[in-house]
């Protein structure tokens, strides 16, 4: 249970998207669809059904991702402190942080998504530079690109750097649209079950993590994919589906420039999770080693379902 909670509390982007469990096979398909259009009926005329934009995005299963620890009798036997608590802590951060990066890399990549595959562009960028004041103006900008673009109005999400999201803190008290946006007054929020803190800006909850990307990790020019997210046990590759960044090979979550990027905006219905096996924790005694290994576990995949309903947060 150590594990499971500490997954809970270190994870943002979970709890944020579209999440799909299988029971077996290697992938799941997600529905991409269109909007119907009226038309005024001509007595007599044979009504023949207007045909709607539809697609789909199957999301295939990544290899397991699973995080390990050893723990040696001796060494339990001499510590004065529960190490096996600690060492369950650490598993499910682990484990955590890597959802994170995978899931925030996702909604960047439908971001930068020309057409998708149902026609929409994906919803591209916004400057909104590093002053607390400067970045709520843009996230109501963002709130209403997406009313602009007929995104929903609940469910919104930004996540941005620890700075970004302290810079408009910061703002609060003053006399500025981010003084009175922070207020807790004026729709303030927080969520306590995942330890972590929340403003509402415009319709959009904002949350803060440290795994938004903000290196080049595109290795077509001077930058350098990322190892483990860009692994070839990665089965997914959202920024190939973007057209981003060589086209021709996979390179999983990983592979695009990011510089400047502080953050990102996006709708729940902009990001697809396809869950096989959910995180779970085994441990068994290994007599011939003395000790006790513990190994914590997921196999999931991601990809992005809504390109419009993605923007990318940048500080220049």
């Amino acid at each position: 249970m150590e594990v499971l909670a500490a997954f809970a509390e270190r994870n943002v982007m979970m709890p944020l998207h579209t999440v799909r469990t299988i029971s077996s096979g290697k992938s799941a398909s997600f529905p991409m669809t269109g909007v119907a259009t009226a038309a005024y009926h001509t007595p007599g005329n044979e009504i023949l059904g207007t045909a709607i934009d539809h697609s789909e995005r199957v999301i295939s299963i990544d290899n397991l991702l699973t995080s390990s620890a050893f723990i040696a009798n001796i060494d339990e036997a001499m510590n004065h402190y529960d190490v096996r608590s600690i060492y369950s802590r650490e598993l499910g951060y682990a484990l955590s942080n890597h959802a994170d990066k995978a899931l925030i890399r996702t909604a960047l990549a439908g971001s930068m998504d020309a057409t998708d595959p149902i026609g929409n562009a994906g919803g591209g960028s916004l400057v909104v530079g590093v002053a607390g004041d400067t970045i709520v103006d843009k996230l109501l900008e963002l709130a209403q690109k997406f009313d602009e673009t007929d995104i929903p109005q609940g469910d919104r999400f930004a996540v941005v750097l620890p700075s970004t999201f302290y810079a408009i803190l910061k703002a609060a008290g003053d006399a500025s649209t981010g003084g009175a946006i922070t207020n807790r007054d004026f729709g303030g929020s927080a969520s306590p079950t995942r330890g972590d803190q929340g403003l509402m800006v415009g319709g959009i909850q904002v949350l803060m993590s440290n795994h938004i990307p903000t290196t080049d990790e595109d290795d077509g020019g001077s930058g350098t994919v990322d190892p483990l997210l860009g692994s070839t046990l990665v089965r997914n590759a959202p920024f190939n589906d973007a057209g981003v960044t060589n086209a021709g090979t996979d390179e999983g979550y990983s592979g695009a420039v990011f510089t400047n990027i502080v953050g990102v905006g996006f709708h729940r219905s902009a990001i697809g999770t396809v869950k096989l096996l959910d995180l779970a924790v085994e441990s068994d005694y290994l007599v011939q080693n003395q000790g006790t290994l513990m190994v914590a576990k997921y196999a999931m995949g991601h990809n992005y379902l809504r390109a419009d309903a993605c923007v990318r947060l940048k500080s220049a």
